[in-house]
This record gives structure tokens, sequence and C-alpha cells, in this order.
């Protein structure tokens, strides 16, 4: 048995991707979650977005998909109680390079958010995280010369500005599609096509402030050999802001948000303040592995435990059930990491028991038995 406390161990181009996070995660929002080494170290922060992840990198953005029609057939196996380790999943991820951007510029949260996020994953104890930051806002400073990123969301929208600064040119913005083709819409849309999903990235709209008014400027999209830039056929101001203001929809997907899929509750309990712990399993989880992906862009087929590691998830929210006070991410590299029962005792620890087929499960130093004996084990 393992006893885990509650506590542990200026130019503006604006991007909205149409996405949702599960609410029992976030409560509304996008969760943008900090790498404090649970992650390879090119990641910096990874988000929750509909039908998959999305993560920032030193090198740009990551998308990853799976198919919401064969994650649905998995929840219904699964509620079935039919094994899903083997099934196949069909899934898609591509990525955003920012050419020329400066590989130094750093990444820092922004707008903390009162919930935390404890992960322990494996027995390696350095990737054992507790006190993880969740933030509403990303800053990347000086992602290119005098110019920033900002990662963000609007209800449940994310959206990434670039604010270029007086003096910086809008020209060094070069997005690089790699594992789709961005193509260019006769209304002056971009349309991206993944074998899973289908995304629409709008005309932008861009315009500059004079005398509290907006004044619109001219912009499109320019896309030579899949780089994506921006042109303005009137020119703008350069001593002013300009705002350019695009907006990505899903256009075919269903669920709302990782675990949108199945949430397996298996226990509950509640503690003597009242708050009130929920343990089960995310069949979509956004505490994946990039290594553990095909190692090219674009559209894959494979097992659902090859790219997901199924791990224990254990949220805590308060007594009113309005506010998730933490979640809990426990698990090792084997299938049917699975919670059954929890208790607090006075001292306002959660116990929790369970099954588990992982070989390195996270044990605690003198613990009764830190060897997978064959099979399924307790824990």
């Amino acid at each position: 048995m393992i006893n885990l406390k509650p506590v542990f161990l200026l130019l503006l181009l604006s991007f909205e991707l149409g996405v949702h996070i599960c609410r029992a995660q976030s409560g509304g929002g996008i969760d943008y979650i900090e790498n404090k080494g649970q992650w390879p170290q090119q990641v910096r922060f990874a988000a929750g977005i509909a039908s998959g992840n999305m993560l920032l990198t030193q090198d740009g953005f990551t998308y990853f998909y799976t198919s919401d029609k064969d994650m649905e057939r998995l929840s219904e196996r699964r509620e079935e109680g039919l094994p899903i380790d083997t099934e196949l999943v069909n899934g898609h991820w591509y990525k955003v390079n920012f050419l020329g951007r400066n590989v130094n510029a750093a990444s820092i949260g922004l707008e903390q958010k009162s919930r935390y996020i404890n992960h322990f994953y494996g027995n390696d104890t350095t990737r054992w995280k507790g006190h993880i930051g969740v933030y509403g806002k990303v800053k990347t400073a000086g992602i290119y010369s005098g110019i920033d990123l900002e990662l963000y969301s609007v209800h449940a929208s994310m959206k990434y500005d670039f604010i270029v600064h007086a003096g910086s040119q809008a020209a060094q913005i070069a997005l690089q599609y790699e594992g789709v083709t961005p193509v260019l819409q006769n209304d002056g849309s971009m349309r991206i096509t993944t074998s899973v999903n289908e995304v629409i990235e709008q005309k932008p709209f861009a315009y500059q402030m004079a005398n509290g008014q907006q004044q619109e400027v001219a912009c499109n999209y320019k896309i030579v050999n899949n780089v994506v830039s921006f042109e303005f056929p009137n020119g703008y101001d350069l001593q002013r802001d300009l705002i350019i203001d695009p907006q990505l929809v899903f256009v075919t997907y269903s669920g709302a948000g990782p675990f949108s899929a199945g949430y397996f509750s298996f226990c509950s309990t509640y503690d003597e303040a009242g708050n009130f712990y929920a343990g089960g399993i995310p069949l979509r989880a956004i505490w994946f592995d990039p290594p553990l992906w095909p190692t090219t862009p674009g559209a894959f087929q494979q097992t659902y435990t090859s790219i997901y590691e199924p791990m224990v998830c254990i949220n805590k929210y308060n007594a009113a059930g309005s506010n998730l006070i933490f979640s809990t991410y426990y698990g090792g590299a084997g299938p049917n990491d699975i919670p059954h029962a929890m208790v607090t005792n006075a001292q306002g620890e959660l116990i929790v028991a369970g099954s588990t087929g992982s070989f390195n499960l996270p044990v605690t130093p003198g613990c009764f038995d830190n060897a997978k004996s064959g099979g399924t084990d307790m824990f």
C-alpha cells in the first residue's frame, strides 16, 4: 500500500483554436502545464486540447491527435470489461516550426492557477514531480528579435499571439508545417487536413487602433513550400501596434477534451473537511511520453498502450465541488494501473489501494515489496 498525502513529494498576431478542456481537469479554460522534468527537456509546456494534446517546445508547437471514433470504441470495450491494450488506434501528429526563432528564448507561465498537478511515473525518482504549476498564460519573450509569443485562452478556446514591438519586423515570423499541408482557400482561409480531423484557419482580420477606434488593415496568409507567413498588400503604420486575429476552428471532431473518450471512475471518498477525492483512469490522458510517438510526423496506427501510458488519476475537489485543488497521476510502464479503494485518516492523508500490471510502479523506500511478482499485483 502506498501512502499518498494531499501535498506531494507592439504588433499582435493572434490565433484562436476552437478547443475545449475537460471540465474535471480544469473547470473551464485552457490549462498550460509546466515541464518540471516529467517530460523530455525539449517540452516547455503542454495543454490538453480537443481529441489530443498540444506541446510548446523549443522548436514551436506540436499537435498530437487520436481518432475520436477509435477512442469511443475503446471506451465501449472498457465499459464491457474487454481488454483494450492491443487495440489499434489511428492518430496524427504534426509540428509547426518557428523558422529563424531565437533558440535561447525562455518560456514562463503567467496567471498561475490555484490548482496544481503531481506526477509520479515509474521507479525513476527523477521523474517524480509534485506541485507542477498550472497557468492561464505562457509567454516566450524574444521568440524573434523584438517579438514575443503569448499563449492563453478565451472561454474554452486556445489562442496564441505574436506581439511585434515597435521597430521590429513581422516578416521574421515563418511557420513551417510538418506532417500536414496547409492549403489556401478562395475565401482567404487556410485548411489543414489530418487523417483524423480538420482545422480551418480563418482569413486573418487585422486592425490598428487610432483614437480608440479600430482601423482595418488588409492581411493575407502567404504559403510557400509549407511555410506560412503574413502579407499586408496595402502596408500598415509601423509606428502603431498591428493586431492580426485569425481564428482556428476544428471542423471535424467530437468530445470535450483529452479525457472525453472515457474517464472511468473506480472509487471516491471524503475527508473530515468535506473535500472530495475521485479516483479513476482517463482513457486519453495528457500524460503522454513523446518518445513513444512515431518518429515521422503524419498519420499513424498503433496499439493503444504504445501511444498512451494509462495512469491512475486522483482528483481532489473542495467541499462545494466547485474547485479542483489538485490532480495526481500515478503509474508505470504497464497496463491496468487501477485505483480500487481510497480512505483518508485523521491526519488528512489519503491512502489509495489498487492493482497494477506495471513492473516499475513508483514505490517509497522501505516498502513491503518493491518488485512485481508476475501477472497483476496490488499496491
